[in-house]
């Protein structure tokens, strides 16, 4: 295919650098704002190109060497030819563009994105592929092929050396159908792994082989929702600020502890209502944020679809000594169907989906409790913009701010907690 000569104007969501070539849009991966390069097109859709560096021709005064030999390879990282601070000035401008684009709120409402404490060996959980003949590592950024890797700078030193372990160890002896590991560490230290693969084809003999050869504290299998610990311990334990935290090795827990305290620090200071009687968490998982935001509140109810997640909030309040608490184990849309056949109210609703962001339906019945303040938390800026607008489409609610986290240095995933109050307040 014929190459192209392009210069980059931006970096846009993913990571991609934004061109023009004959009037249609050209994302290149791993390009910075002001190079000059060569492309090649490897794929079209709707209008909108996709191409891959042949060479760079002129090289982005923002061009820095990357620290990762495998950089443009896995598909792990996207931004490390940045610096962390326009890095961070990128990701603020993603969240500030998916509000115009989507929304059609003004850039005043967006503070400057929080940094990572680290930038790297930050990452305390992990999900790697597996394949017999590609190794263990992430995909590859073009495809589905495995990039195999026994280290990444991202990770932390524990989750590094059991990486290095179960990289030799897998290379001689693997097990039938397995799919993906998870690599997960606590505060203690104490790393555990979860192997995604059928149960019933698992042999106990492997995990009594492996475990003398990688310094773990416990091994679980996982099939769809179903779960069984062949060793050891089938949880991790965290310490963010004061609260005591456990959790599930395949459960969901932010990978980057480090950035928590600020994070906290934020949600919770960015309440502004006094004297709450009821607050509500959507989607709150093992309880991160429950745990302080139930020292501001009278009561809170708290819903969560995930089993292992709600027990381990019900155990995580007890442990905490926090006894205002309820804690549902129900999916979200059915839980707030039954509050409101209850006529439950709330002054307060804390919420952080899943990527996919909320439903129509679900916008509706948060809509139809009236809080006084909503707290949106989310890993999404397109879905967050699109459910904001939607929550203020009925001209009860405005935005307040919103406040870019970077959860995850030198890729282009980025956090957002947003605040919208009440207008008749």
């Amino acid at each position: 295919m014929e190459n192209k000569r392009i210069t980059i104007e931006k970096l846009v969501y993913g990571g991609y650098g934004l061109g023009h070539s004959e009037n249609k849009a050209v994302f290149v991966p791993y390009s910075a704002p002001g190079d000059e390069l060569s492309i090649e097109l490897t794929s079209s859709r709707q209008g909108v190109q996709w191409a891959r560096i042949q060479e760079i021709i002129r090289p982005s005064p923002l061009r820095c060497e990357p620290f990762c030999p495998r950089f443009g390879q896995s598909g792990g990282c996207q931004l490390q030819h940045i610096p962390y601070s326009e890095q961070l000035k990128h990701k603020g401008k993603v969240i500030a563009e998916a509000f115009q684009n989507v929304a059609g709120f003004n850039e005043d409402k967006l503070l400057p994105c929080i940094p990572s404490p680290a930038q790297t060996g930050y990452r305390r959980r992990v999900r790697l592929h597996w394949r017999q003949k590609g190794g263990l590592g992430f995909y590859h950024s073009e495809s589905h092929d495995v990039v195999p890797i026994d280290h990444c700078p991202l990770l932390s030193p524990e989750l590094n050396q059991t990486l290095s372990d179960l990289s030799s160890a897998l290379v001689h002896n693997s097990p039938t159908d397995l799919s993906e590991i998870q690599i997960v560490q606590g505060s203690d230290e104490a790393v555990c792994l979860t192997l995604f693969m059928p149960i019933t084809q698992f042999s106990e003999a492997w995990a009594n082989k492996i475990k003398d050869k990688i310094d773990v504290k416990g091994i679980s299998l996982k099939e769809g929702e179903r779960e069984k610990i062949l060793y050891g311990k089938g949880f991790v334990d965290y310490r963010v600020k004061n609260w005591k935290l456990r959790t599930g090795n395949s459960s969901f827990f932010q990978a980057n502890l480090e950035l928590l305290p600020d994070m906290l620090d934020h949600i919770m200071g960015s309440i502004e209502i006094q004297d709450i009687d009821h607050a509500l968490e959507l989607y709150a998982g093992v309880g991160l944020f429950s745990l302080p935001l139930a020292k501001k509140v009278r009561r809170l109810i708290t819903i969560e679809g995930n089993r292992q997640a709600a027990e381990h909030a019900l155990f995580n309040s007890k442990a905490n000594k926090i006894n205002n608490i309820a804690v549902k184990q129900i999916e979200v849309q059915l839980g707030l169907d039954l509050l409101i056949s209850r006529q439950a109210k709330f002054d307060l609703v804390l919420l952080d989906p899943p990527r996919e962001g909320l439903t129509p339906g679900i916008i509706a019945r948060l809509q139809s409790f009236a809080p006084w303040q909503i707290i949106y938390i989310s890993c999404n800026p397109a879905t967050c913009a699109r459910d904001v607008k939607n929550i203020v489409s009925n001209g009860q609610y405005e935005l307040g701010s919103i406040q870019p986290l970077d959860m995850f240095p030198h890729t282009s995933q980025v956090e957002a907690v947003c605040s919208l109050m009440r207008k008749n307040r």
